[in-house]
């Protein structure tokens, strides 16, 4: 079965406005928030040293990250305080550096000052003496470079969004000590503002999931028919993000009344979409902006008995339709079809 012929059948769809395969490196260089930064989602399927590579765009989370920062001074192995070339809001409480081999963690926030007290030796590695000069490694959870793509979805009209995503088994909670992603966001002005982040809450996992998907809503109004924004609510079901598993999201989004009315399904390889938001009253303003692979914790402190490797995720196919007829929409809403046998979702019924 070809991976991508969805992608391929919904691309070339006459109301398709944008289409992002993900699968060229020139292309995740130029949707790349920073230009100067190395891409942190890469496409080398035919080298991908990855226990079970996919053809898709590779997004990789290391441990440890670079930014910049070196020892100003050697740090004895009997120190008990680093003093670094340049002061930075990367140094908080309980957040872990790297030194060579050794990890060492802030003892308090130091973000205004050089000289950083820190405990020796976490995770039990090895105290060593290190030279001036040495690079100071920081501690992540989260993609360093994201993908932001442009949607340009402005009201007075309907729109489609759907993706793929695949999220590695290191991914899974406890043992990757994640708590929750800000997974993928949609923005809206020419601020590229945040608008309503597609969540995935690690720490509300069944055993050997990644965790259930929610909606925080970034917005000012909303109609008579959200209950709450942190999370969006009602959700009238709840999907449960696997490992391992393509999971394919779609939004459709109703912008020619007065709210933006929102709807929002989620699908894998052996689950039939399921609707989760069911045309919640949203404001976007002028319309939606762009779609961010964040892959955000906003916390990028290690936690658990010793550090884990490089987490490793997957994404492609994105396409944006403006007013796909509403008979089209139970031939949109089909779950990924890679290793399984696709089938699109019955009794769907939207009313614009």
């Amino acid at each position: 079965m070809d991976p991508h012929a969805y992608y391929d059948r919904v691309s070339t769809l006459p109301y398709c406005t944008k289409a992002y395969s993900l699968r060229s490196p020139s292309q995740l260089k130029q949707y790349s928030q920073s230009q100067t930064q190395a891409p942190s989602y890469t496409y080398t399927p035919l080298t991908d040293p990855y226990a079970t590579p996919q053809d898709a765009a590779k997004g990789t989370i290391p441990l440890f990250i670079t930014a910049g920062i070196t020892l100003a001074q050697p740090v004895a192995a009997g120190d008990t305080v680093m003093v670094v070339s340049k002061s930075s809001g990367l140094f908080v409480i309980n957040r872990q550096f790297r030194l060579g081999s050794e990890i060492v963690t802030v003892l308090t926030n130091s973000t205004q000052v050089t000289t950083i007290p820190i405990s020796r030796g976490t995770f039990s590695t090895p105290i060593a003496a290190h030279a001036a000069g040495t690079l100071v490694e920081c501690s992540n959870n989260s993609i360093d470079n994201q993908i932001r793509l442009p949607v340009d979805g402005a009201r007075g009209a309907t729109w489609f969004l759907v993706w793929d995503q695949w999220i590695g088994p290191e991914c899974v909670p406890p043992g990757s000590g994640l708590k929750s992603w800000k997974n993928w966001q949609l923005s809206v002005g020419t601020q590229d503002s945040r608008w309503a982040e597609t969540r995935l809450r690690f720490s509300l996992a069944t055993p050997g999931a990644l965790g259930p998907v929610d909606v925080r809503y970034y917005g000012h109004e909303w109609g008579p028919n959200v209950s709450k924004v942190e999370p969006l609510a009602p959700q009238v079901n709840q999907f449960m993000v696997m490992p391992s598993r393509w999971t394919r999201y779609f939004y459709l989004f109703d912008m020619l009344g007065e709210w933006d009315l929102t709807w929002l399904w989620v699908a894998d390889e052996l689950t039939d979409p399921v609707l989760l938001l069911d045309g919640l009253q949203l404001r976007t303003g002028s319309g939606l902006a762009k779609l961010w692979a964040e892959q955000n914790t906003s916390t990028d402190r290690l936690t658990g008995n010793q550090p884990r490797g490089d987490l490793v995720l997957y994404a492609d196919d994105v396409c944006v339709l403006k007013n796909p007829p509403p008979e089209d929409l139970p031939g949109l809403l089909t779950r990924p079809g890679r290793g399984s046998v696709p089938s699109a979702v019955r009794n769907v019924q939207v009313v614009f």
